[in-house]
């Protein structure tokens, strides 16, 4: 039997960051502006383990798109579909990455929201502006 590397194995996507024992996470492609914030959420969907499960998290980093989700009891599966659920807003997304945090935040993950899906925090997105926008107002000045 032959031994083979893990990148022998797993498509070339690109540069990747191996981070523990889960998934490899993709270095940063984001093609829109993120907003730092601390929401609370509710979030449901199946674990790794196939066993149903909600929580309550933080959506942090957030986008139209999506947004990176910290204090995760829960783990989950890259490409499973989760519910999140920020006021009486929700919508679907799926898993894009996760990782142990390591640092008593239990585990990070990214999602992306699903075509056709409201963003359940546009709301939100309004009343904050991305730092990038903020510097290059005030650059201009």
């Amino acid at each position: 039997m032959t031994s083979q590397t893990i990148e022998s194995v797993l498509p070339d996507d690109g540069p990747t960051k191996s981070v523990g024992e889960l998934p490899c996470m993709p270095v940063d492609r984001r093609r829109e502006p993120r907003v730092e914030s601390d929401l609370e959420v509710l979030i449901w969907g199946i674990d790794a383990e196939g066993l149903p499960f909600t929580q309550t998290a933080l959506a942090r980093n957030i986008s139209v798109q999506g947004a990176q989700l910290s204090e995760v009891k829960h783990v989950l599966r890259c490409g499973d579909p989760i519910v999140v659920q920020y006021g009486k807003e929700r919508a679907r997304f799926r898993v894009v990455w996760t990782r142990d945090s390591g640092n008593g935040e239990k585990i990070r993950a990214a999602v992306q929201k699903l075509e056709g899906e409201e963003c359940p925090w546009r709301d939100e997105l309004q009343l904050r502006a991305p730092l990038s926008s903020a510097h290059s107002t005030s650059a201009g000045l």
